[in-house]
């Protein structure tokens, strides 16, 4: 019971925090993967409290919902082969090498970040733009070539 507490905790924390920054969008899908300790903590329940008959049907159940949805999870994450326009991994790989394009171009900062908002922080272009001088001060990655408005 506290660790489904914890969990439920958890949930409305994060819901909670990001009511705030993203008022639009809702919320991002990777936060998915935060239910999972959930469905993990009900399996065990399940498993441990269950009549034997019922268990077997939810373990078979589970099973054949994790094997239907293993392909239609590999292609929204990985798309196609040989095409980088379909899928998280093509949406992602675009739009870093078009950041890295432009940190390599010299394009300043606030330039960056009105163009690139939308895919590295489209709730806040200002937070992004200090952000990036932020990287750039530390010299971190590829930020420590971003030019800055003087």
């Amino acid at each position: 019971m506290l660790f489904a507490g914890g969990c439920a905790v958890l949930a409305l924390a994060i819901g909670w925090g990001r009511a705030a920054s993203d008022v639009v969008s809702g919320m991002p899908m990777r936060y998915v993967l935060l239910s999972v300790p959930t469905l993990c903590a009900t399996y065990f329940v399940w498993e441990l409290y269950a009549p034997v008959r019922p268990r077997r049907w939810l373990q078979a159940a589970l099973c054949l919902t994790m094997a239907v949805l293993l392909p239609w999870n590999t292609y929204e994450g990985f798309g196609l082969p040989g095409r980088d326009d379909v899928g998280w991994r093509g949406w992602y790989v675009h739009g870093m090498t078009e950041v890295e394009q432009d940190l390599h171009d010299g394009v300043p900062r606030l330039q960056m970040a009105a163009r690139h908002r939308e895919f590295l922080m489209h709730w806040d272009e200002a937070k992004l733009a200090a952000g990036m001088r932020m990287l750039r001060d530390a010299q971190i990655g590829p930020f420590s070539q971003l030019r800055d408005e003087r």
